[in-house]
């Protein structure tokens, strides 16, 4: 489990800045210790129609399905699949935690004491 906890570093964000991109590479698991994040998918959708032939356009439609408050971990499915980001995520608050009250905070021990074994490339447990 050290190995684990020695792999995670710090990641600050502030209001407005996607964390992570619906569409994008997965390359982390965030686990969160404060701060509020909106889970924002965007689908897409053509409107008009081919039979008349007019030009369909597409329209891009987002909508908040999802949103942590001081807690939570997202990003572990485009890790787990080798698939793209399913959703965006987007800091909402801003997010002062000093690093070592970040690897003290009860979200971390929470996990930490977790019966759930966390498997990493690259590290043993």
């Amino acid at each position: 489990m050290d190995d684990v906890i020695n792999a995670m570093f710090e990641r600050r964000a502030v209001p407005g800045e996607y964390v992570i991109r619906q569409g994008d590479d997965g390359d982390n698991f965030y686990v969160i210790d404060s701060g509020v994040y909106d889970v924002i998918i965007t689908t897409r959708q053509q409107t008009g129609s081919d039979d008349d032939d007019t030009t369909t356009t597409p329209v891009e439609t987002s909508s908040r399905v999802l949103q942590f408050d001081g807690r939570g971990s997202f990003g572990e499915l485009a890790l787990m699949y080798n698939q793209p980001r399913a959703a965006s995520v987007l800091a909402v608050t801003e997010v002062n935690t000093p690093f070592d009250q970040f690897f003290q905070s009860s979200s971390i021990k929470q996990y930490t004491r977790s019966p759930i074994k966390v498997i990493l490339p690259g590290f043993s447990i």
